[in-house]
């Protein structure tokens, strides 16, 4: 475990330097501060202002998102669907993996993985405008050194927590809590966070559970238990790692506002995948140092061709695909509906992980899968309404109410008689058919 904790902290001081050397971000406008308090119920809430946002960088030009209902909101929600199923992937190739004889380390795993998922889009960190100017500048940068930065967090939580014996299910459990830490984030930093998503999100949760159960030992008492029984230090690391993933969300979903950062979001995935890339080498190197294990010791089966193609293959859908998806679709829609519909990712990791390791699928995957797909539905479409009736004819008028007016369509009326003199003049002819 002390030997886990220092390679963990190794890889936060890589990422943190990182950080530092992108250029202009530790520059006194790029530190986080809190805006004025706004007032709501007479109490005084203060506004968290993050750096890097339209919020506080001096010269962004804002966009805003497609309205709710719009081609390109579908669009965006498909597209975090299809990094939901690509993140899906990733369990089951991985696991394919270690249980090959001669497995990777999981340095070795994630160095490998980093090349993969960096190499495709190198070249876009090179992209030009028309004038020659590189579409990577220091505030792309900056975004994508802090995405860095919350991926890394969570990685090395996640190793911690499994390093101190943390279950797979429960962490599996755990890092979905984001879809109530989102909204959350969301609201603090002054975001407007609709009914449906608080709803999609509590039933994603309810799902996420059930699919947890079932793996812990069945839905009911002793599988409750088996899952929350006994409460770990493990299960804070967890937790960790459900709020950097949340942080990640929320920050794209920012950048997403922002119209320089959202039209090179591709860059700015490129750049991010060379800094995890770098980081991920540094890690295996410290590794090799500290262990006294060489290259060919921390993976060896590396001869095995199918090992080299589920990495290929973890890396390309559960890594490249997935977040350029995920990337892609934030930039038009709301970071706790995003949340909502990653949430889904257990189900497709379940059926692809029974699909091609042949594992049987319980009711409770079924039953949560189902409520994962409800979920998503309701915090994109809403709540069907309640009390309302299809089809029903409008109400009729009152019978207190004054009849309308007869249009008046000679010469004078189509010059603007007045309404006054139109009734006086009714009145008049009405005396003389009773005089």
């Amino acid at each position: 475990m002390p030997a886990l904790v220092t390679r963990g902290g190794a890889q936060l001081l890589c990422a943190a330097a990182l950080i530092y050397a992108a250029p202009g971000l530790h520059a006194p406008g790029m530190r986080a501060h809190l805006r004025p308090a706004r007032v709501h119920g007479g109490r005084a809430w203060p506004v968290l202002s993050v750096p890097g946002t339209s919020a506080d960088v001096e010269g962004s030009e804002e966009r805003d998102l497609p309205a709710d209902g719009s081609h390109e909101r579908t669009l965006a929600r498909l597209a975090m669907l299809g990094s939901a199923v690509s993140y899906g992937a990733y369990a089951p190739a991985i696991k394919s993996v270690y249980l090959l004889p001669g497995p990777p380390s999981a340095p070795m795993v994630s160095a490998v993985r980093g090349v993969m998922i960096a190499l495709p889009l190198l070249p876009r960190i090179f992209d030009k405008d028309e004038e020659g100017v590189l579409l990577l500048n220091g505030r792309c940068l900056r975004a994508a050194a802090e995405l860095t930065l919350w991926s890394t967090i969570l990685s090395v939580l996640l190793n911690l927590g499994l390093a101190e014996g943390g279950s797979a299910t429960k962490s599996a459990f755990l890092l979905q809590a984001a879809v109530i830490c989102t909204p959350v984030i969301s609201k603090i930093a002054g975001d407007e966070v609709e009914g449906k998503t608080w709803a999609g999100a509590v039933t994603a949760l309810v799902g996420v559970l059930v699919i947890a159960l079932d793996s812990a030992g069945g839905i009911s008492a002793g599988g409750l238990g088996a899952l929350f029984g006994h409460m770990e230090h493990a299960d804070i690391f967890f937790l960790g790692c459900a709020i950097s993933w949340s942080m990640t969300i929320f920050r794209l979903g920012r950048f997403a506002r922002v119209k320089e950062l959202s039209e090179n979001v591709v860059q700015i995935q490129a750049a991010k995948n060379v800094f995890l890339m770098l980081i991920f080498g540094a890690w295996l190197g410290f590794d090799v140092l500290t262990t006294g294990r060489g290259l060919e010791a921390q993976w060896v089966g590396y001869e095995n061709g199918f090992a080299w193609l589920m990495l290929f293959l973890s890396a390309m859908f559960g890594g490249l695909v997935g977040e350029l998806f995920q990337a892609l679709g934030g930039r038009s829609m709301p970071a706790a509906e995003a949340n909502v519909i990653l949430t889904s990712e257990p189900l497709w990791a379940a059926g692809l992980t029974s699909f091609f390791l042949g594992e049987r699928l319980g009711v409770g995957v079924y039953l949560g899968g189902a409520l994962l797909i409800a979920a998503s539905v309701v915090a994109t479409v809403g709540l069907p309404p309640i009390g309302l009736k299809l089809g029903a004819a409008e109400p009729p008028l009152l019978k207190s109410d004054p009849p309308p007016l007869p249009l008046n369509n000679d010469r004078e009326g189509a010059q603007g008689v007045a309404p006054e003199a139109v009734m006086s003049a009714s009145n008049d002819d009405s005396a003389r058919v009773k005089s």
